[in-house]
């Protein structure tokens, strides 16, 4: 399949093989950005279940703790929401660079 806006056929953002345009995962270097994108949205979930957590706990001691924590968590949650909804778009050439390092 031919990548109208590059001119020719899409590469994989990691290791530069030429991929037919369709496939998860490189089938050189086994690059998956969809599933790393999803490793990295419930990282940010879990931030966000241990500062409410914090809040929960600490924040009648400290309630200043507790006003940063929510902040921490809803930074966290609305992150978690974008890097899920763009692992569904990614494939090793169409946005491959964004999780290229992870």
């Amino acid at each position: 399949m031919i990548n109208p806006f590059s001119g020719g056929l899409p590469h994989c953002k990691r290791c530069g093989y030429e991929l037919e345009g369709d496939e998860e995962a490189c089938p050189k270097c086994q690059f998956n950005p969809k599933s790393t994108g999803l490793r990295v949205a419930m990282g940010l979930f879990m931030i966000v279940v241990l500062a409410m957590s914090v809040t929960i706990v600490a924040g009648q001691l400290w309630p200043t703790l507790g006003r940063a924590m929510i902040a921490v968590s809803g930074v966290a949650f609305v992150l978690s929401v974008v890097v899920f909804f763009i692992s569904f778009l990614v494939t090793p050439y169409r946005f491959g660079s964004v999780f290229r390092r992870l």
